[in-house]
C-alpha cells in the first residue's frame, strides 16, 4: 500500500516535472516569449492592482467616517 502511495508521488513529481520542463522548451525552442505566460503574469498584476486600490478605498473610508465623528460629536 505505501509503495503504491510512493509510486504515485514519484509519478506526479515526475509529471510536474515534465510539464514546466516543457513549457520552458517550447518558449527557448522558438525564441520567443511565450504569451501565455505574459498573459498569466498582466493576469495576476491586475489581480494585486485591484486588491490594493480596495484596501486604498477602505482606508479613506475609515478615515472619513472618524473626522465625520470627530466633527459631529
Amino acid at each position: 500500500m505505501e509503495n503504491n502511495r510512493d509510486q504515485m508521488n514519484e509519478k506526479n513529481n515526475e509529471t510536474i516535472t515534465s510539464t514546466q520542463e516543457n513549457a520552458q522548451e517550447r518558449s527557448q525552442s522558438t525564441g520567443r516569449i511565450n504569451i501565455e505566460d505574459i498573459n498569466r503574469r498582466n493576469a495576476e498584476e491586475r489581480k494585486q492592482e485591484k486588491k490594493f486600490s480596495y484596501m486604498v478605498a477602505g482606508i479613506v473610508v475609515v478615515v472619513f467616517i472618524v473626522i465625520a465623528l470627530y466633527f459631529f460629536s
